[in-house]
């Protein structure tokens, strides 16, 4: 009678509450065991079935004594019954493997004794004490009590993700429950407790609860209105796990109530600090469409703003704003607002003329089809006299699916302006890549923004921030190959558009023409197909005939949005992994793509790829060449699994994870369309690391922020003494299951994550070696690098992940400010920062700082946390018996003094990358704990100015003058080390000079 893989098992003894009750005795051995007594337990087969139960035959819910159907809630049996079915979703063995858990719950009678041995009795008679079992064992009456049991408990790795004494706040708050007469709410409480604790839940009720939300919650049409120029339509659907409004103009979304200031604030924030910090700050604004408001009560949060403009021609657009949309437009009420519903571009021409007032920003925000005639030069010509000489103009000109339009806005912009610069958002409501152009009359800096002003207005973004700013400017190598911008080998300052040959066009059509090529069977999946696109989702440049897809029911697998998310799953860790990157495992990958990034890179001696859908193969070998090709690649082991099962006893060492399959908590339940939320699925996949490894695995998408959370809480607790990083990127808008609308369950951005058991910075690259491999790309460039590490606004608080302080504002302090900093930072030497730290600790054992293998340990230990790899060791006693040694790399220098006589020693280090603050904590505790000082430690860091340069300045002059005042920066350090020290010796030391 031992249930099969995956069942989940639940069963209920009543407590007596009455004579008239069911008489129920102990030992346990009298209780209903519902795989063989269903009728003793209730026979809930209907309400089993109503609730979809996988395997219901297996599934038993045992109640004896009817407790949960005679409670005065009547809603009792069905809240129990829908939490067990939410645990099955999540935590069922059927798609999560040996990752999974089953689960029983048993409502115990008075006087069977203690509760928690009563506990370990029943999990071990019905099976659930081996080691993914879990018993809840509730007791009511007079003197209610829970209890948990099962196998699992005895898991330590199980339950990493947990914060405090789980177990007792869980018990304390299901005991609340049956005291208040709830069992059927004991239960949920007790199985929300262990899934939080088990599946890096944030305490708030069981996970699963976002599955409800986005799979319950009927897209709703709430009401059309038309006017001679549009017709608009209400509806309700979900967004982010919550209900919220979306407004459409001709079927097109033009916003959400929850997604709104993505657009909004990236049409606006961008500008408004390049002219605020230009000296000039923006003081009138004109805006052309937008009458919903959203752009508007932007432009307004700057109080330097005196007077704006808007021009929309159809009031219908702001009085459904008003009414549906009060807190978007509520700047429709600013008195500095002055909304004319004319025709803007007959006003724009009739105003340049007579040319009476000029604006420092100007805004376009119309929908492209009722005024595609009016692109032209003339307009734009005519929008330009209306600007003042430093005047910005900035343009929402779509997306990638309409690359003629887009292509057209652009040479008109480059035409009619000075400077012209492409940025690419990730905005939930629209297709992604979104673009905006924005053209100065004048030449501007991009980068040269005063962040202690905008910091000061104290705006409460979703979406913007200082460094979101700079990711905004970052295009895709797709992008700039459509425009055709250079491709950057290495992180550079955004450039404008200049000579660019617009007479090649491209194609402008934005129709999408498919044709089905050939179909499988389903086994565990709906089966796949293959589609050859005539138009649509393919890069710009390739021919029509390689547009090509792979689907699996209606999700796509791989297409042109799928590659986008596995390059930045694979190659930002193979980049900073560098020569590391040696032995990679990918988990899924089944259709080559992740392989053939990796193939491409000489240092990787093997590749193993484990999926279950071993018939991707044969659709790779006939329809996909290069792909094919990839996975044949003498390196490469195809192994056909479910990788659950594979992953279980294995011995193996990876210095790279790539886990791409993507969970669809919305998706029938299947081992396709989960992955195991658990902490010993994190801890698995970690012991299989190597000590520099690195973990990349698909995450989540907007539309499912709590899942992000859950897998970010089960990284940091896997990865504690280690780096979490999460990375974001673009993803098509795709309709599932017969949905009226896309973007249910799927908005960009979509995420992942990069962990690591060892700290990192993931900007430090060596791009030469980058150069030097020449990897073929779709998206990824080092442009595009550090934008990866920028998340939404919203995001970033959520998941507390602010970027890097490697990322675009240490850049941009490192390379200054201006046209003179930008061509210096195009020269062929290499202006990488300076970094020195000085830390002395005091108080150590000195049997730890006596010895030569002591003193290598510690030196190599502190070379593996800054990354810097030795070119030489070398060590040497010194006098009074005190030992010295130094690792030497290019341009970097880490050296160790140890002084027994006075128990200290100092460490000094010069890096040519950043050394962030929780790294230098890190060196901190590492020297502490390894010599066993508890004298107190002093720390200096100095990070070097390079300074913005002149005009006539060299590269080497620049250079320089950088390394001469972090030199003297650092001379203030060496005198806190040989005072600390107070031995009166003579130190002598050697100044580097740095290339």
């Amino acid at each position: 009678c031992a249930p099969a893989p995956g069942v989940l098992i639940v069963a209920a003894a009543v407590t007596c509450a009455s004579a008239a009750s069911v008489v129920m005795q102990w030992p346990s051995a009298a209780y209903p065991d519902p795989r063989t007594q269903p009728l003793e337990c209730g026979n809930y087969t209907s309400q089993l079935g109503k609730l979809k139960f996988r395997n219901q035959s297996d599934l038993l819910f045992c109640d004896p004594g009817k407790d949960l159907e005679r409670a005065l809630n009547r809603d009792q049996l069905m809240i129990a019954l829908a939490s067990l079915k939410m645990w099955e979703k999540e935590f069922g063995m059927y798609h999560c493997g040996p990752f999974g858990a089953k689960v029983g719950v048993a409502f115990v009678p008075r006087g069977a004794g203690a509760i928690q041995r009563v506990a370990a009795e029943i999990a071990s008679a019905w099976g659930l004490d081996d080691a993914t079992g879990l018993l809840v064992a509730l007791r009511g009456g007079d003197r209610p009590a829970v209890a948990f049991a099962g196998g699992l408990l005895a898991d330590p790795s199980a339950f990493e993700a947990a914060h405090g004494d789980w177990q007792a706040e869980t018990l304390r708050l299901a005991t609340a429950r049956l005291r208040a007469g709830s069992p059927g709410t004991a239960v949920e409480v007790a199985l929300a407790g262990l899934a939080d604790a088990i599946g890096g839940g944030p305490g708030r009720g069981m996970p699963t609860g976002l599955v409800g939300t986005l799979a319950q919650v009927e897209q709703e049409m709430l009401g059309t209105w038309d006017t001679e120029y549009q017709a608009a339509e209400l509806w309700k659907s979900a967004c982010a796990e919550e209900l919220c409004l979306e407004f459409f103009l001709d079927d097109v979304r033009q916003f959400s109530d929850r997604f709104e200031r993505y657009y909004h604030e990236a049409m606006a924030f961008p500008a408004l600090n390049i002219l605020a910090s230009s000296g000039k700050p923006p003081t009138k604004v004109l805006m052309l469409g937008g009458g919903d408001g959203g752009i508007a009560k932007c432009v307004l949060s700057f109080s330097s703003v005196e007077r704006m403009v808007l021009l929309d021609i159809d009031p219908m657009v702001s009085e459904l704003a008003r009414t549906y949309f009060p807190d978007m437009s509520r700047s429709l009420s600013d008195p500095r607002l002055e909304l004319s519903h004319v025709d803007a571009i007959a006003w724009v021409n009739e105003h340049s003329i007579s040319q009476t007032e000029h604006f420092d920003l100007v805004l376009i925000d119309f929908t492209d089809a009722p005024l595609e005639s009016g692109w032209s030069s003339d307009f734009f010509n005519a929008i330009k006299l209306l600007m003042t000489p430093t005047g910005i103009l900035v343009q929402n000109i779509g997306t990638m699916m309409e690359k003629g339009g887009l292509w057209r806005l652009l040479e008109k912009h480059q035409q009619a302006f000075h400077s012209t610069y492409l940025l690419t958002t990730n905005i939930p409501d629209y297709q992604s890549d979104y673009m905006l152009a924005l053209s100065s009359v004048s030449d501007i800096d991009p980068w040269n923004i005063e962040w202690a002003m905008w910091e000061q207005r104290n705006i409460h973004t979703k979406y913007y921030s200082p460094d979101l700013h700079y990711a905004l400017f970052a295009a895709p190598v797709s992008t700039l190959r459509m425009v055709r911008l250079p491709v950057e080998s290495e992180p550079s300052l955004p450039t404008s558009f200049r000579d660019v040959d617009w007479s090649l066009g491209l194609d402008d059509d934005p129709t999408i023409r498919e044709k089905v090529l050939g179909e499988t069977g389903g086994g565990v999946n709906f089966g796949f197909s293959v589609v050859r696109h005539e138009r649509g989702y393919c890069d710009p440049l390739l021919p029509r005939n390689q547009c090509r897809s792979i689907r699996e029911g209606k999700r796509p697998i791989l297409s042109a949005f799928t590659q986008h998310q596995e390059e930045a799953l694979t190659i930002p860790a193979m980049n900073i992994l560098g020569k590391r990157a040696r032995r990679i495992l990918v988990l899924g990958g089944g259709t080559g793509f992740i392989a053939s990034l990796v193939v491409q890179y000489p240092q990787v001696e093997k590749i193993m790829v484990v999926d279950a859908a071993g018939d991707l193969l044969d659709i790779i070998k006939e329809f996909f060449p290069t792909l094919n090709n990839s996975m044949h690649d003498p390196r490469l082991q195809f192994v056909e699994a479910e990788a659950y099962g594979w992953l279980q006893n294995r011995t193996d060492e990876f210095d790279l994870i790539v886990v791409s399959m993507v969970p669809s908590p919305w998706a029938p339940t299947r081992p396709t369309t989960r992955v195991p939320m658990t902490s010993r699925f994190l801890a698995t996949l970690r012991r299989m690391l190597a000590p520099h490894g690195m973990l990349a695995q698909a995450a989540a998408t907007i539309q499912t922020p709590k899942h992000l959370a859950r897998l970010t809480a089960l990284h940091r607790a896997a990865f504690s003494s280690g780096s979490v990083w999460p990375i974001v990127h673009t993803l098509d808008n795709i309709v599932y299951y017969g949905d009226a609308l896309d973007g249910r369950f799927v908005r960009p951005p979509g995420f992942s994550l990069l962990s690591s058991p060892t700290e990192f910075d993931p900007n430090d690259v060596d791009w030469a070696r980058w150069r030097e491999v020449n990897i073929s790309v779709f998206r990824y460039s080092p442009n595009w690098h550090p934008a990866l590490f920028v998340l939404p606004m919203e995001i970033q608080r959520l998941l507390r992940a602010p970027p890097p302080e490697s990322g675009y504002r240490a850049a941009k302090a490192a390379s200054g400010a201006g046209s003179a900093s930008m061509r210096l930072a195009a020269a062929k030497e290499d202006l990488a920062p300076v970094a020195r730290v000085a830390i002395v600790a005091r108080g150590c054992l000195a049997e730890r700082l006596s010895t030569a293998a002591e003193t290598l340990a510690l030196l190599r230990e502190l070379a593996n946390i800054t990354g810097i790899a030795p070119a030489e060791e070398v060590s040497r006693e010194l006098a009074a018996g005190g030992r010295w040694a130094a690792s030497v790399a290019s341009g970097s220098r880490l050296e160790v003094q140890m002084w027994p006589s006075s128990g200290s020693a100092a460490i000094d280090i010069v890096a040519r990358s950043i050394i962030g603050s929780s790294t230098v904590d890190r060196l901190r505790r590492v020297a502490e704990d390894r010599l066993g000082c508890t004298g107190g430690t002093s720390v200096q860091r100095i990070q070097s100015d390079i300074g913005d340069g002149d005009e006539g300045d060299s590269a080497a002059d620049v250079r320089e003058r950088g390394v001469q005042r972090c030199l003297s920066a650092s001379d203030g350090a060496i005198r806190v080390i040989r005072s600390s020290l107070a031995m009166g010796m003579a130190a002598k030391r050697t100044r580097l000079e740095f290339r």
